[in-house]
């Protein structure tokens, strides 16, 4: 998760913008411009919460690809047949995912938040996001928490 402390930059000073925005909007008792500006603060936690799903999933990514790696190098054809079939490029997440994190921990485990934040960024991506948005800076430490928690 190599960007993060500059996306989360990023997205602090856009969201410190914003925020004097709406209070100007809120002085002036212009109730349509606040709306508006809400609006634009459920896209940009929106659009950042995409952006940082990508670090969580290149974390992932890197991981299951130097674990397909050293299978396929193993010197016994026992343990290197069992990684002959696997693709990173075409495996699909939830697969990827339980490699790294145990598919039966429950609830609160990397899996479970994973596989829900996984749904959450899908729905916003292909744009079936209810604009209710997602708390950004909620995200970023339960990202944190899902990638100590994944496997190498």
């Amino acid at each position: 998760m190599k960007l993060v402390a500059e996306i989360l930059a990023t997205f602090n000073e856009i969201d410190s913008h914003l925020t004097s925005i709406y209070n100007a909007a809120i002085n002036a008792n212009d109730s349509a411009a606040q709306q508006a500006i809400a609006d634009k603060r459920v896209l940009t936690e929106n659009a950042f919460f995409v952006l940082l799903w990508g670090q969580l999933e290149n974390e992932i990514n890197d991981r299951v690809g130097k674990m397909i790696a050293a299978g396929n190098s193993e010197s016994k054809f026992e343990t290197r047949r069992l990684f002959y079939n696997l693709d990173l490029d075409r495996m699909k997440f939830e697969d990827r995912l339980a490699l790294v994190a145990d598919k039966h921990a429950g609830p609160g485990s990397a899996w479970k938040k994973a596989i829900t934040y996984y749904s959450l960024r899908n729905n916003i991506a292909h744009g079936n996001s209810d604009r209710s948005g997602v708390s950004f800076l909620t995200v970023v430490p339960d990202f944190y928490d899902i990638q100590s928690k994944l496997i190498s």
